[in-house]
């Protein structure tokens, strides 16, 4: 699922942009790019299709900034790029400062597992449902 943002007329500085993780957003330049300067590739990537169309690529939970100029240097994109979960029902397990994402059905699978950058697949939490089960009172009666 791609989420599909145009930009018209010329460039905001400080432009706020959300985009989920493994999932990319379409932008439209006014111009044609000469330089893209992503601040943390780790966080965001940019693919340029044509000189007019760049698709920003969200890569790890966080934020980037991404500047796009023009062959004769003005700005055609300035923003702040936030990437997000994509996932409803998923939760950010921390371990220290390592956030990873966890999305649970029948079994409970970490993003990590699925990511290229591990060799070995993380092992699956199964998910059960607690059954609780009551045993029958026993009514005693008191004489006094």
């Amino acid at each position: 699922m791609a989420c599909v943002v145009t930009l018209a007329g010329s460039a905001e500085a400080g432009q706020r942009l959300t985009v989920a993780k493994n999932h990319t957003m379409r932008v439209a330049l006014n111009g044609s790019a000469g330089a893209v300067i992503v601040a943390n590739p780790d966080i965001a990537d940019v693919q340029v299709i044509d000189s007019r169309t760049i698709y920003i690529v969200g890569k790890g939970f966080g934020n980037s900034a991404i500047t796009v100029t023009g062959r004769d240097g003005r700005t055609l994109f300035d923003g702040e790029i936030f990437v997000t979960t994509s996932q409803k029902g998923a939760i950010n397990v921390y371990r220290g400062l390592k956030s990873s994402l966890t999305v649970c059905s029948t079994v409970c699978i970490s993003e990590d597992a699925t990511s290229e950058n591990t060799s070995a697949s993380a092992p699956s939490v199964p998910v059960t449902t607690p059954t609780v089960t009551t045993a029958p009172v026993a009514m005693q009666s008191v004489s006094h």
